[in-house]
């Protein structure tokens, strides 16, 4: 349960997993004060999902999970939602679930950078994924969201959406 609160400056909410903020309709302002640094972000598992499909009311389906280390990373599938995997044939993920990430952070950007005092969609780094055969490589920009908190891939063409939530919501 998510309790909720219309107030005379927004919205408060208390959510058990995100923390308490306040939601003027403009900018959502967290009510607790936390410090993610970027190295505690960027690696983990990422959930990935098909894009929203329209047809089906943007509804969006879970593929698997890619875990990231800073040198390697495994794609591990969900063996769910084999109906809706259509547009998922060029997948480099699916298609090679081993191999090597390359971190190249962008300029102003180290490790024990502060996510939160970053813009949306700010770009902290570029990952070049190489399969463990070497046969296929892939390149994704790394943007962070300071107001969903959440790591998200971007790149041209990529029939998937792949993101992770930060590491501290509480502290």
């Amino acid at each position: 349960m998510i309790e909720q609160w219309d107030i005379a400056e927004g919205t408060l909410t208390f959510h058990p997993l995100v923390g308490p903020s306040l939601d003027n309709g403009r900018t959502v302002v967290r009510l607790l004060e936390t410090t993610n640094l970027l190295k505690d972000c960027l690696f983990g598992s990422y959930e990935m999902y098909t894009l929203a499909n329209p047809k089906i009311h943007g509804n969006q389906f879970w593929i698997g999970n890619v875990s990231m280390t800073d040198s390697k990373y495994e794609f591990t599938d969900s063996n769910s939602n084999l109906d809706h995997r259509d547009d998922q044939k060029s997948n480099d993920f699916i298609n090679n679930p081993l191999g090597t990430a390359t971190v190249t952070y962008s300029k102003n950007v180290t490790p024990k950078t502060k996510l939160e005092d970053l813009p949306d969609n700010y770009l902290v780094a570029t990952i070049e994924f190489s399969s463990a055969s070497g046969a296929s490589h892939s390149e994704f920009d790394v943007l962070v969201n300071s107001t969903d908190r959440r790591v998200l891939f971007e790149s041209d063409n990529i029939p998937f959406e792949l993101n992770k939530g930060w590491s501290k919501y509480w502290n």
